[in-house]
C-alpha cells in the first residue's frame, strides 16, 4: 500500500493519480522540497557531507554536488547524473510536504 504523500496531487497537476515516485523529476517537486529544505528541517549528517569518492576519474562529494548544483530550467541537466539529487527531493517531499506538496 502505498503512503499517503506519494498518492498526493501536486498543486496544478493535470495527472495527479499518477504515485511521485513513478514521475519523472520536474522542477514543482523541487520547489515542493525547497521548502523543508529552506527551513531547516533536512539535516545532512557529517559523514555524508565529508564523504569524498572517486567516480569517473573525479573525486568528490557526489551528494552535495547535486543537490547544490541543480538549477531550474538548465539545458544542459539531462547530461548529468542526478540520482542523489533525485532521491534527496524525493525523500523530501514524502517525509515533510503538507497536503499540497510543499
Amino acid at each position: 500500500m502505498a503512503s499517503t504523500m506519494t498518492s498526493m496531487p501536486l498543486p496544478g497537476d493535470s495527472n495527479p493519480n499518477v504515485r511521485m515516485t513513478e514521475r519523472s523529476l520536474n522542477p514543482r517537486l523541487a520547489f515542493a522540497a525547497s521548502g523543508p529544505h529552506h527551513r531547516g528541517e533536512v539535516k545532512i549528517s557529517k559523514y555524508a557531507y565529508d564523504k569524498r569518492v572517486r567516480f569517473k576519474g573525479v573525486e568528490k562529494n557526489h551528494l552535495t554536488s547535486q543537490v547544490m548544483g541543480y538549477r531550474i530550467g538548465d539545458p544542459d541537466a539531462t547530461k548529468r547524473a542526478d540520482d542523489l539529487y533525485d532521491t534527496y527531493v524525493y525523500g523530501v517531499a514524502m517525509a515533510l510536504g503538507d497536503k499540497d506538496g510543499h
